[in-house]
């Protein structure tokens, strides 16, 4: 995910777990892009939001094309031309039609309306593939002005009975930065000379400890769960709904009888499932071994979840959809509303005056006064803030989670000590 040059812009892309991807370092808005492994080929999978008036990023698209010929890009690109089917043409339709016919890729979903204020095709799926090997349609209308596109590739066969998760090396990683301790210190000393300020070594440690994370994770292929329920009823299913499609289209009379003979064969096929799985729940429970006995007992012990029907706010009760939106709309916007001060309060009135005075003086004075500071951070300040983090193995924006940082050597603590002194001592945070 990553934000854009407008209120209307950002751009986010989700990938399924069971897909091996790896995110590419984009130095630029408005656009983000993976690497997908499948089937041992190398995929470039791209988000991207053209603003109006900017230009297209047809130097990144170029970059990206050249890692891998396997490349699809996604996104609102609002460029409008005739070879996608769009009735108007602009600027940026026409150049975008120059690079695609250059680079021989292709729009497969040419003549598809995405956008509802006019019969325009400006949310583009771009690939190598040619369009007959591919299906594009418009999903339903969820609340937006831009209609989204689903695409099926027909020629990618991802095999769904492969589960790849990965698998860190966690005392690698802990031992590559004590490794790398001294080379890490010196460049700390080399910027400080430079520029007299911390922020942009903290901007590099912060990229390097997510690429050597990256390095030492492999991706590992596992068995899935098995169903609960046998291929035989899987296949009986699949083609249930199939007749059920058929009919729903063709409205046929002998489509209807087999579609209902079809749908009783289910009903007898799983009462008989339940039926055997009653009996071996049965037998368990009188089973003489006491740890299949005390399993199964756990499972009747185990409370069932209640049905979300209605919410309580204070002496009234919501029950309509519309009611209980409403409800959570007023809610969370009073919670993450901007708070509000008590003049009143000691504390707060004098922490509003302080940010007034902060607001308004000059940034050579608040890096005078910071110098003049004793504020001074320890190495074992740096320890016992690392001590309280919690054991998380998620990572926000940054791509750093808590487990990396307290799995940093000891050796690394004088040295964040020194930079957070510095860094306040010279009072620059960046925009970053």
């Amino acid at each position: 995910m990553k934000e854009g040059t407008n209120s209307h812009g950002g751009v986010v892309l989700a990938i399924d777990k069971q897909l091996k991807c790896q995110p590419i370092s984009i130095d630029e808005p408005n656009i983000v892009a993976v690497r997908v492994i499948i089937e041992d080929q190398l995929f470039i999978v791209a988000s991207i939001y053209s603003p109006p008036t900017e230009s297209l990023p047809l130097k990144t698209m170029t970059t990206l094309l050249n890692e891998s010929r396997n490349l699809i890009l996604a996104g609102d690109f609002n460029a409008k031309h005739v070879d996608w089917k769009c009735p108007q043409v602009n600027t940026k339709g026409r150049l975008l039609s120059t690079w695609l016919n250059k680079n021989n890729l292709n729009v497969l979903n040419s003549g598809t309306k995405t956008f509802l204020r006019s019969d325009t095709t400006i949310g583009l799926i771009i690939s190598g593939e040619i369009p007959e090997t591919s299906e594009s349609q418009c999903l339903p209308y969820a609340g937006s002005d831009h209609l989204s596109i689903l695409t099926k590739f027909f020629n990618l066969n991802i095999s769904m009975n492969k589960h790849f998760v990965p698998r860190t090396y966690w005392k690698l990683y802990s031992s590559i930065l004590s490794i790398l301790h001294d080379q890490l210190q010196a460049e700390q000393e080399i910027l400080k000379i430079k520029s007299n300020n911390s922020f942009p070594w903290f901007l590099m440690l912060e990229q390097f400890l997510a690429a050597l994370k990256l390095r030492v994770t492999i991706w590992k292929e596992v068995k899935r769960k098995r169903p609960s329920i046998s291929p035989s009823i899987r296949m009986l299913l699949k083609h249930k709904h199939y007749l059920q499609n058929r009919y729903r289209r063709s409205r046929n009379e002998e489509d209807r009888l087999r579609l209902r003979s079809w749908n009783t064969l289910a009903k007898h096929e799983f009462q008989a499932l339940r039926q055997r799985s009653w009996e071996y729940f049965i037998s368990n429970a009188a089973s003489p071994n006491p740890a299949s006995f005390w399993c199964t007992e756990k499972k009747l012990i185990k409370k069932k979840p209640t049905d979300f029907c209605a919410l309580t706010d204070g002496n009234t009760t919501h029950r309509s959809t519309t009611d209980i939106i409403n409800c959570l709309n007023q809610h969370f916007t009073k919670r993450h509303e901007l708070p509000s001060l008590n003049m009143s309060n000691l504390l707060e009135k004098e922490a509003d005056e302080l940010w007034k005075l902060y607001s308004e003086a000059e940034e050579d004075d608040i890096q005078l006064r910071f110098n003049q500071s004793d504020l001074q951070f320890t190495e074992q300040d740096i320890r016992n803030t690392i001590r309280s983090l919690k054991n998380k193995s998620s990572s926000g924006l940054d791509q750093v989670s808590n487990k990396m940082i307290k799995l940093l050597p000891v050796q690394y603590h004088s040295v964040l000590a020194e930079a957070y002194n510095n860094l306040f001592r010279t009072a620059y945070w960046g925009k970053e």
